[in-house]
């Protein structure tokens, strides 16, 4: 019997369910998606995050590989790409550390695509098509990844950066790549979502568990997101 097959049989008041939820988080966090993950690893990856998603909103529109869309938004040219690498690069030496990694919010950049009614229209697009749903924007970041430590555990974001657009702004490495984004689909574990630089990735990072690895040695990654808020409604 799988943890679902458990929780189901138990009548759960809505303050117990979102216990429960945060007992689940906490317990996923504790694993490290990547390269030496073990088969049983991702089993466990895979029970907690389901059980987690199947409590969050819209866990039937969570696309069938837990994003919406994934690809290089049509608006987003090489100049627009090489504005974002520079401001973020510039302001790199702003950034704070977060959990196990730094990020800066409001690069300027970033505030200008975030500005642009084409973003807006995109994501929200994905969106309300058949769930009469609207998104409102919050705040965008930039994060870095450059130490063989920086990484992001797995983890649901905030209501307030319930549905994320994630875009890969530079990666560079002289081997072979360790650090990549992980999301687990509904009823699967830790699955690698593979974007070139510009390319993006859309999601309810609010339902959908997950996580960036570390970079190895000589391996250096900047991305940015912008966040947006669901609302019921137009």
């Amino acid at each position: 019997m799988n943890l679902e097959s458990i929780f189901s049989q138990l009548s759960l008041t809505g303050a117990e369910s979102n216990a429960l939820v945060k007992l689940l988080q906490a317990a996923v966090a504790g694993i490290r998606p990547g390269p030496e993950m073990s088969t049983e690893e991702a089993r466990m990856c895979a029970a907690l995050a389901d059980a987690i998603s199947r409590r969050r909103p819209h866990y039937g529109a969570l696309g069938e590989r837990g994003c919406l869309w994934v690809g290089r938004m049509p608006f987003v040219t090489d100049a627009v790409l090489d504005r974002l690498v520079a401001d973020a690069e510039i302001r790199r030496s702003e950034a704070v550390h977060a959990t196990r990694h730094r990020l800066l919010e409001g690069g300027e950049a970033a505030m200008a695509l975030a500005a642009q009614p084409e973003l807006d229209a995109f994501v929200r697009a994905l969106v309300t098509e058949g769930e009469g749903q609207s998104v409102t924007q919050t705040s965008t970041y930039y994060h870095y990844y450059d130490a063989v430590d920086d990484r992001v555990e797995p983890h649901l974001d905030t209501d307030e950066f319930s549905l994320s657009c994630l875009m890969l702004l530079r990666h560079s490495h002289t081997t072979t790549p360790r650090s990549r984004f992980y999301v687990c689909p509904p009823g699967e574990g830790p699955t690698p979502i593979a974007l070139r630089e510009g390319e993006c990735v859309v999601f309810y990072s609010g339902s959908v568990v997950h996580a960036r690895s570390a970079p190895g040695r000589g391996e250096s990654v900047i991305t940015a997101s912008w966040g947006f808020e669901r609302r019921a409604g137009a």
